[in-house]
């Protein structure tokens, strides 16, 4: 009897075949609409937007925002170029979730989101993150919005969870860690610390394998001595 080989399927890229043969969820760390449309068409189920991301979608896209932010100055005379800033994050994070709305439909709404960062500088201010947050969760119905995990965010992290604002999994991470006691800030120089042991590439590259190996179901590499 002659035995019938299968094809192997062809995939268009590695990382369309990462998303259609891994449990991996892609989400987008851009909001370019040129990247974010061809991580979509490879399989992304979400995209991230905050001002370092923003900056890089006005350096790519001036022609498609120089007369918004000209229209903008226009209609709102005595606000500063942060709040014209702020007000084209709000725009471009609208348009570019609207991209994701099929993933969002097709996820019953755990995926085919877009990550919205609140305002860094707001980390002392819970009422101004809070206030930041709800404006942001309104944007589109797929927003999913990150708020600092800092002593004045978790307040607003708490307050936002009541009104039903749809945070990142950062956020409930903290509001469980509120078992164990009150949350105190940390010494700055230790914080300093932490973050830059933490950044080493030795250990960016450990924790990335480590997130493979889960994803694959692959045992741990051997050590040798």
């Amino acid at each position: 009897m002659r035995e019938t080989l299968e094809k192997p399927v062809a995939y268009k890229s590695p990382l369309y075949e990462m998303t259609q043969t891994t449990p991996t969820c892609l989400w987008n760390d851009s909001a370019t609409l040129s990247e974010l449309t061809y991580s979509i068409e490879h399989g992304a189920v979400g995209a991230t937007c905050n001002p370092v991301i923003m900056l890089d979608v006005l350096k790519k896209e001036a022609h498609l925002w120089n007369d918004r932010i000209r229209a903008l100055a226009r209609e709102m005379p005595m606000v500063t170029e942060d709040e014209i800033g702020w007000r084209l994050v709000e725009e471009v994070s609208a348009q570019r979730a609207e991209l994701l709305r099929p993933a969002f439909a097709q996820y019953q709404g755990r995926n085919g989101r877009l990550s919205i960062q609140t305002d860094p500088h707001y980390y002392r201010n819970p009422a101004a993150l809070l206030e930041q947050a709800v404006r942001f969760d309104a944007l589109a119905p797929n927003m999913i919005v990150k708020i600092p995990a800092v002593s004045a965010g978790i307040t607003a992290i708490e307050e936002a969870t009541y009104l039903s604002v749809y945070l990142e999994r950062a956020a409930r991470m903290q509001i469980r860690a509120r078992v164990f006691g009150p949350l105190t800030p940390v010494d700055d120089a230790l914080a300093r610390e932490a973050h830059d042991y933490l950044l080493q590439p030795s250990i960016v590259n450990s924790t990335f394998d480590y997130w493979c190996r889960q994803t694959r179901g692959a045992p741990p590499p051997l050590s040798v001595a």
